[in-house]
């Protein structure tokens, strides 16, 4: 609770709860109560989370939860199943429908995208925005969002593929002309 007063009281208001794919330690009840603690504070509460089933999204809107982040990564299944081995991220059409249970939820805004530079960067930014316009007439009421961070060089990692600013700005144009009602979002780790 310190936390959440400490980005209250400097005047943020709208927040991103982050777990990553581990959730055995931090299991849906962890989340809600977490939200339902800070959501008199904040009135809009986002969560970036393993994939949930629309129930627990459900409970989780109950708790003052009401926007989500999930990253596809690749819309490839050979390439998904390459880099995903084990665990739940493994299952690609889990992950894909992730974003529809959150709409059926009830969720205000989604967010998804790809991680351009794990298959064709313009074929996953193509699916990318096939799927943000399909859960747009969908879910017509839930805002919308797109981001398509890419990879960035890592150790142990020769193959690395760069992706030009000039390729790079024309994906971002070309959803902007084939979504011009979604949002689209800039990853922070682009200069």
């Amino acid at each position: 609770n310190r936390e959440a007063d400490i980005l209250y009281e400097s005047g943020i208001r709208h927040i991103l709860l982050l777990t990553g794919e581990d959730y055995k330690r931090t299991p849906v009840e962890f989340i809600g109560a977490a939200s339902g603690r800070i959501s008199d504070r904040f009135p809009s509460i986002g969560i970036e989370v393993y994939p949930l089933k629309e129930e627990e999204y459900a409970f989780l809107r109950t708790q003052g939860v009401d926007s989500l982040a999930v990253y596809q990564e690749t819309y490839d299944p050979d390439r998904y199943n390459e880099v995903h081995l084990r665990g739940m991220k493994k299952r690609m059409d889990y992950r894909l429908d992730c974003p529809e249970r959150a709409g059926a939820a009830g969720f205000r805004k989604i967010a998804l995208g790809s991680l351009l530079g794990l298959s064709d960067p313009a074929a996953d930014t193509f699916f990318a925005g096939l799927h943000a316009r399909y859960l747009m007439k969908k879910h017509w009421q839930t805002q919308i969002s797109l981001s398509l961070p890419r990879l960035r060089p890592a150790d142990k990692v020769p193959d690395f593929p760069s992706i030009p600013d000039s390729v790079y700005a024309r994906f971002f144009f070309a959803l902007r002309l084939f979504l011009p009602d979604a949002g689209l979002i800039l990853s922070t780790r682009e200069s």
